[in-house]
């Protein structure tokens, strides 16, 4: 491999607010950000200070930045693009669908999972199921699996507690948008920064759109109506007492 090279133009990088090519620093969601170097890419959750060193396939671990900084002591380091996914609880799976992964899911909890995709997958075997006394050994365990898309929530944040875990934290973001937007956080373990930023895209000018027609049936609403504004009220179902 070489290491002069840029392996990660600006064209595969991830875009932030609609750019057609990404920058080599970015922040996203406000949750994460990405920072590319010639041959590896860092990614940082920052709210949980997790740091993910994601080095082209072929290459060595590295050691230090470009500027000679040492690599975080703590980083866990990852060949991309990654092959083999374990997932034991269903967010990260339409993100997943959207990118068109679908085949490098190798070990899944389909418990509480919608997904068509997932389950036909489950029933021609192609996947191996864990449920939630066995899901944590076989995702260590399994060759196959080289990364666990954990989450942060629960006693055991869905993942194997080993080194194969990435905190996913979508489900924490504070606006519909920015969860979305997570779609690009999951791309870049597999070097599919440009069909994210093109995911996303759609979904922001829909997202958009939809609110330009609330607003509008809103006014309308309150025009024909004295001035009194509709009300929505979010409720759900409980069992508790």
């Amino acid at each position: 491999m070489d290491l002069s090279k840029d392996y990660y133009p600006a064209s595969n990088r991830i875009a932030v607010d609609g750019t057609p090519a990404g920058s080599a620093e970015v922040t996203v969601a406000g949750d994460f950000s990405v920072t590319y170097h010639p041959y590896f890419k860092v990614l940082k959750n920052l709210k949980t200070s997790n740091t993910y060193i994601l080095r082209m396939c072929g290459s060595d671990k590295p050691t230090k930045y470009p500027n000679g900084t040492a690599i975080e002591s703590d980083a866990a380091h990852f060949s991309v693009p990654i092959n083999g996914v374990a997932v034991g609880w269903s967010t990260p799976i339409p993100f997943f669908e959207q990118l068109d992964l679908m085949d490098k899911v190798r070990l899944a909890d389909p418990t509480y999972v919608h997904s068509p995709c997932l389950q036909k997958a489950e029933e021609d075997g192609k996947i191996a199921v864990g449920n939630s006394s066995s899901f944590k050994a076989k995702a260590e365990a399994t060759t196959d699996v080289e990364l666990v898309m954990a989450g942060d929530a629960g006693p055991y944040g869905y993942g194997c507690q080993c080194a194969k875990d990435v905190i996913f934290g979508a489900p924490k973001d504070d606006t519909p948008l920015g969860r979305a937007e997570w779609i690009k956080y999951i791309s870049v373990f597999f070097n599919e920064e440009d069909r994210a930023n093109l995911i996303f895209s759609r979904e922001k000018n829909a997202y958009e759109a939809t609110i330009k027609l609330a607003e509008s049936a809103a006014a309308t609403h309150k025009a024909a109506n004295g001035g009194t504004k509709k009300k929505c009220a979010w409720i759900s179902e409980t069992d508790y007492q």
